[in-house]
C-alpha cells in the first residue's frame, strides 16, 4: 500500500511525464505543419510552372488576342507563386 508521500511522489511522476508527452505532442504538431506547409508551397510552385507552360493555340487568335490570353496565363502562374511566397512569409 503506497502512503501519502508515495502517492505524491507518483502524481508529481505521472505530472512530469504528462507536460512531457504534451510538450512532445506540440513538436510533433509543429512538425506536421510546417511539413504540410512545406507540400503546399511546392504545389504551387508546380501549378504555377504548369500554367506558365501553357501557350496560347494559335487556331483560336482570331477569337481572342492571344497577347491577353497569355498575359493571363502569366499572370495566373505569378498568383500561384505570390500564394507560396505568403506561406513561406508565415514561418518568418
Amino acid at each position: 500500500m503506497i502512503d501519502d508521500l508515495g502517492m505524491t511522489q507518483v502524481r508529481d511522476i505521472i505530472d512530469l511525464y504528462e507536460a512531457r508527452i504534451a510538450e512532445l505532442n506540440k513538436k510533433l504538431s509543429h512538425a506536421e505543419t510546417q511539413s504540410d506547409k512545406a507540400l503546399a508551397i511546392r504545389d504551387l510552385e508546380q501549378q504555377a510552372k504548369g500554367v506558365e507552360s501553357l501557350r496560347f493555340p494559335t487556331m483560336l487568335r482570331k477569337m481572342w488576342a492571344g497577347g491577353e490570353i497569355q498575359e493571363w496565363l502569366s499572370d495566373c502562374a505569378e498568383g500561384l507563386r505570390e500564394q507560396a511566397k505568403a506561406l513561406q512569409e508565415q514561418d518568418k
